[in-house]
C-alpha cells in the first residue's frame, strides 16, 4: 500500500521522523540498562564486594563473600528482588570471593557458576591450605568443601541479550583474573584488581609494577561510567586514577629488602585516610607466624582487630578492648553506676581491706575517687591478654577537692598509677585486681612526705 505524504508540510513530517528516531534510540538504551545491587560483606572486616546485576527477569551475581553467614544474606537480597539468578561469575580465587558461595547456590540451584580454568584450578588445589590459613579468624564461617566453577572460554556472557564481557588482566594482585565490562552501561567490576579508599593485599604476588599494568590497560577502556571495586567505594574513573596513584606510591615504597613495617607505616602516613590497614599487614599472612604480630611490629589497632588466639602475644581482641574501654572512660570516668552493672558480673571477685567485698566496694571505691577529685578520668597504657585475662596499666588523674581519707584537702593535680587484672567471662568482668601506687598516691595528697630514694643506705 502507497501511503500519500502530504505535499504542503515536508518540513514539519521531516521534524517528526528525527523525534521518532531520536526516542527510539534513547529507548533502546533504556531496555538495555541495568540495575546494580551493591553487597558488602559485614562480618569478615574487609568489606568485600558482590555486585548483582539485575535485568528484568534474570540477575547475573559477580562474586559471593567470603563468610556463609553474608553469603546467606546476599541470597535473600537477590531473591528479595524477584529476579531469576542465571549466573555467578568469579573474579579470581581469593577466598573472599568465593567460599560465602553455599547458600546462594542452595537458593538458587539453577544459577551456573562460571570462572576461567586458572581461577578454577586455583580453588580446587588450594583450598585446603587455605581453610587452613584463615580457620583460626573465620571458624565455622567457612565451608569445609568449596563450590567448585564450570570452566568458561568464551568472552562474553549474555544477560537479556546484553553483554558482559570478559576481560583477562595480567599478573596484579593474583596471577589470574578477570574484569567484568558491560559497555551498554559504562560498568566495569574489577574484583580486586581494583581497591578503593582502601589498602591493597599484597600477599599472594607483592608485584606492583604488573599491578599498575593492569590499571592502566583498565583506563583503556572507552566510555567507562561507573567502577564497583572489589574494596571500597563505587565511583567513576577517578578510582582508577586514585587506584594507580596508590599502586604507584607502593612501588616506590616498597623495593626489595625493605621490611614490612616500614612500608605499612609508610602507606599509612601516605593515604591516612584509607581504610583497612590490616590488609597491608596481612601481606605477612593471617596468622603472622610463629613469632606472633607483636614481634613484627603490627600496630595497636591492627592487633585490636584480630580474634584470639591471633593477636597473642599482647594483642587484644576487640571485644576485649572495648569492654575495658567502656569500663574506664564511661565506667570508673563519671562514676556511671549503670555501666558497671553492665561491664561486670553480680558476683565477681573484688577484695580491698578498706571497702567492702564484690560490686559493693567496687561502686563504693569508684564513688570515693569521683567525689574527692575533681575532673577523674583515666589514661589507659598499655592493654594485654593472655587468653581471658587482660592486664591494663593505667592512670587516674583529678584535682585534690575533697577528703579521701580525711586528710586535709591539697588542690594538688593527683595521678595515680596502677595495674589491673581482669578476668572476661561470656562478655563481662568476673574478677578484678588492683595493684595501686598507693605510696606515690598518699605523697601527692600530702599524709606522708615524700622520701629523697636516693640517699646511701645507713
Amino acid at each position: 500500500m502507497r501511503v500519500n505524504l502530504p505535499a504542503a508540510k515536508p518540513f514539519l513530517w521531516n521534524q517528526f521522523l528525527v523525534v521518532f528516531l531520536v526516542v527510539l534510540v534513547a529507548t533502546s538504551g533504556m531496555a538495555h540498562a541495568f540495575e546494580y545491587l551493591v553487597h558488602e560483606g559485614k562480618n569478615s572486616g574487609i568489606a568485600e564486594k558482590s555486585i548483582v546485576i539485575l535485568g528484568e527477569r534474570d540477575a547475573v551475581l559477580i562474586d559471593a563473600q567470603w563468610m556463609l553467614v553474608d553469603g546467606a544474606e546476599l541470597a535473600e537480597r537477590i531473591a528479595e528482588t524477584g529476579r531469576n539468578l542465571t549466573h555467578i561469575l568469579l573474579t579470581h580465587g581469593h577466598p573472599d570471593h568465593y567460599m560465602g558461595m553455599a547458600p546462594i547456590i542452595e537458593k538458587f540451584p539453577q544459577a551456573k557458576v562460571l570462572a576461567r580454568a586458572a581461577v578454577r584450578e586455583e580453588i580446587e588445589y588450594q583450598y585446603p591450605a587455605k581453610f587452613i590459613h584463615w580457620h583460626q579468624l573465620m571458624g565455622d564461617q567457612l565451608p569445609v568443601t568449596p563450590v567448585l566453577p564450570e570452566v568458561f572460554a568464551g568472552d562474553v556472557t549474555m544477560l537479556e541479550g546484553t553483554e558482559i564481557r570478559w576481560i583477562d588482566m595480567p599478573p596484579a594482585e593474583t596471577m589470574d583474573a578477570t574484569v567484568f565490562w558491560i559497555p551498554a552501561d559504562g560498568a566495569l567490576i574489577p574484583g580486586d584488581v581494583v581497591f578503593a579508599k582502601t589498602h591493597a593485599y599484597f600477599a599472594d604476588l607483592n608485584h606492583p609494577n604488573g599491578w599498575i599494568k593492569a590499571l592502566e590497560q583498565l583506563q583503556r577502556l572507552k566510555g567507562i561510567k561507573t567502577v564497583y571495586p572489589g574494596h571500597g567505594p563505587v565511583g567513576g574513573p577517578e578510582v582508577l586514577v586514585e587506584a594507580l596513584r596508590y599502586m604507584r606510591h607502593y612501588a616506590d615504597i616498597a623495593k626489595p629488602g625493605v621490611t614490612l613495617p616500614t612500608v605499612a607505616d609508610a602507606m599509612v602516613s601516605a593515604f591516612p585516610d584509607y581504610e583497612a590497614e590490616l590488609l597491608l599487614w596481612w601481606t605477612r599472612g593471617p596468622g603472622f607466624g610463629v613469632f606472633g604480630p607483636r614481634a613484627l611490629g603490627v600496630p595497636d589497632n591492627v592487633l585490636a582487630q584480630l580474634p584470639p588466639p591471633l593477636s597473642y602475644p599482647g594483642g587484644c581482641p576487640a571485644s576485649h578492648r572495648e569492654l575495658i574501654d567502656t569500663l574506664f572512660h564511661r565506667g570508673f570516668t563519671g562514676a556511671n553506676m549503670t555501666v558497671l552493672d553492665e561491664v561486670f558480673s553480680p558476683n565477681i571477685e573484688f577484695t580491698d581491706p578498706n571497702f567492702p567485698a564484690g560490686l559493693a566496694g567496687i561502686k563504693a571505691l569508684v564513688a570515693k575517687n569521683n567525689a574527692s577529685f575533681k575532673g577523674w578520668r583515666f589514661e589507659l597504657d598499655q592493654v594485654l591478654c593472655d587468653g581471658n585475662q587482660v592486664t591494663v596499666r593505667w592512670r587516674g588523674m583529678g584535682q585534690h577537692v575533697a577528703s579521701f581519707m580525711g586528710e586535709a584537702v591539697t588542690n594538688n593535680d593527683v595521678t595515680l598509677s596502677g595495674i589491673s587484672i581482669y578476668t572476661v567471662e561470656d562478655g563481662r568482668v568476673t574478677a578484678d585486681y588492683v595493684i595501686p601506687d598507693n605510696l606515690g598516691f598518699l605523697s601527692q595528697i600530702e599524709v606522708i612526705k615524700p622520701q629523697d630514694m636516693t640517699r646511701d643506705a645507713q
